[in-house]
């Protein structure tokens, strides 16, 4: 039964694309808590009935999933965790053919926003050919170079030329 429990636990984790410690942050565990599900992974203990009820009944279901038919067809750079995606999905009316942004911690959000979908790293190693037309482009490209809090340096930070990359 522990062993079954160690399995349940491993595999719940794997489907929902998840480190130990980010599975023990989604269900509330201690600042331990990456020990306690490797620990429980392990089969070393057992979590309690609440706890594994917690990690069972997490939900897999993705909030914002693509939809099939639209009628407009979308590109998000510099995505981020897809807040600007968001607004348009909200609009029913578009389909999100492909998605770039650099920061793995940011598309491991976006992917559980948004689901299976294109999400590329760094726009400036993706050849254009691989980006396809689409209807609608956003982009959120970075302003920390234009920015009063950042040092203003505009076009001469590598950041403020990738406003220059959309164009492309």
């Amino acid at each position: 039964n522990k062993q079954k429990i160690s399995e349940l636990i491993h595999s719940k984790r794997i489907r929902l694309n998840m480190t130990q410690k980010e599975l023990a942050d989604a269900i509330g565990l201690s600042k331990y808590g990456e020990r306690t599900i490797r620990r429980w992974e392990s089969g070393e203990t057992s979590p309690s009935k609440l706890e594994i009820n917690a990690i069972l009944n997490f939900p897999e279901i993705t909030p914002f999933p693509n939809p099939t038919n639209s009628d407009y067809s979308m590109i998000d750079l510099f995505a981020g965790i897809g807040g600007t995606r968001l607004g348009f999905h909200q609009t029913k009316r578009t389909r999100c053919v492909f998605s770039s942004e650099w920061d793995k911690f940011a598309q491991k959000t976006y992917k559980a926003n948004f689901g299976e979908h294109i999400v590329l790293g760094d726009i400036n190693e993706i050849p254009l050919e691989e980006i396809p037309d689409c209807d609608i482009l956003i982009g959120g490209f970075p302003c920390q170079p234009f920015s009063m809090m950042g040092q203003q340096k505009g076009f001469e930070d590598t950041r403020g030329t990738l406003f220059f990359r959309i164009a492309e």
